[in-house]
């Protein structure tokens, strides 16, 4: 199992900052036999008080430590007491990433709570761009937390990964980002067995993956558009869901009771009349019963559970065998009951 250990571990207080170089994000790409291509992200921060990146690239195998190589071509040592990110491109991904986020897990100076997330490109292609007046670490850290936090993007860090990962009822996910019109985005998620990446959900099932995933949600947008052609966002004020299981010691059904409180944010129409707003109401309903469900049986068909059903169905099964249970999955039946509530209507444009 590849251990890497990155970076000069210790408090960066006892550092002077002008001599030691902070990292706050790593990127992982393909390279060579085994070597693995290691980008590091360091904050430059210049005399106008704004802040830029600088990304440093080496090389490194299973048997040598990548702090190592990048310290032993630089005059100043990497520290990664404030790495915020760890990403790694796709085509790495698809080949298996336990290997590389293992060694972060086991060093006590980077926290679980990083995020780990998946670049459509080289990451080194991401990490070495400039995007805001943040160094790229940092961006993409506040990029991911308010897109978790008020946005479509499901929870995840790398304590969840690991947590996901060794569930026998769940496969892990993550966030998938890359460059469009140069700037940084989110473009859904990675979706992963065992380790490996096998498939994308693309960014506009993001709002029914969260909404089914989470118990209660806030925040996120969805937009629908009329019979008569009119279009309307919604904002999500909460949602509730409720899984109700029957049929625990045959095949198990399950059912996934949805509560969502919409608000109108925008309506291109001249006016919300009651008739409206129930089409627009129907509309959002329809649409995410069928994103939910269309999302399910894909799920089964690849025979991954990135929403802990089984998880769910062996916190209610006593002596749950997981063999048994990937049997069954592909098989069972989850329907979705969505119940949409629309409490204001906003404004016309």
């Amino acid at each position: 199992m590849l251990t890497i250990m990155l970076f000069l571990s210790g408090c960066i207080n006892k550092n002077i900052l002008d001599n030691i170089r902070i990292v706050t994000a790593i990127g992982f790409d393909t390279a060579d036999g085994d070597n693995y291509e290691i980008t590091a992200v360091v904050p430059r921060f210049n005399p106008d008080k704004s802040t830029s990146s600088e990304a440093y690239t080496t090389l490194a195998d299973i048997s040598r430590d990548a702090h190592l190589q990048l310290n032993m071509s630089d005059s100043k040592p990497f520290v990664s007491g404030k790495i915020e990110v760890i990403l790694a491109s796709q085509d790495l991904a698809k080949n298996g990433i336990i290997n590389l986020s293992d060694g972060f897990l086991r060093d006590p100076s980077v926290g679980s709570r990083v995020f780990f997330a998946i670049s459509e490109m080289p990451a080194k292609t991401i990490l070495q761009g400039q995007y805001s007046s943040q160094d790229n670490g940092m961006f993409i850290s506040d990029m991911l937390t308010q897109n978790m936090e008020a946005g479509p993007l499901p929870k995840t860090n790398l304590h969840l990964f690991f947590n996901h990962f060794y569930d026998k009822g769940r496969d892990p996910y993550l966030p998938l980002i890359t460059i469009k019109d140069n700037r940084i985005s989110i473009s859904g998620l990675a979706l992963l067995k065992d380790d490996k990446m096998i498939e994308k959900l693309g960014r506009s099932y993001l709002f029914a993956f969260k909404t089914l995933n989470h118990r209660k949600t806030r925040g996120d947008q969805v937009q629908i558009t009329l019979d008569n052609g009119e279009t309307a966002v919604l904002y999500k004020i909460d949602s509730k869901r409720t899984i109700n299981i029957s049929k625990i010691n045959d095949l198990p059904n399950l059912n996934y009771e949805v509560d969502i409180n919409l608000t109108v944010r925008e309506y291109s129409g001249v006016e919300l009349l009651p008739p409206v707003v129930e089409e627009i109401r129907k509309k959002v309903e329809d649409r995410f019963k069928k994103d939910t469900e269309d999302m399910v049986r894909q799920f089964q068909e690849l025979e991954i559970d990135p929403l802990g059903i089984g998880s769910q169905v062996r916190s209610q099964t006593r002596n749950w065998d997981s063999e048994k249970w990937h049997d069954q999955y592909p098989n069972i039946e989850v329907t979705i009951t969505p119940n949409v509530t629309i409490s204001e209507t906003g404004i016309a444009e």
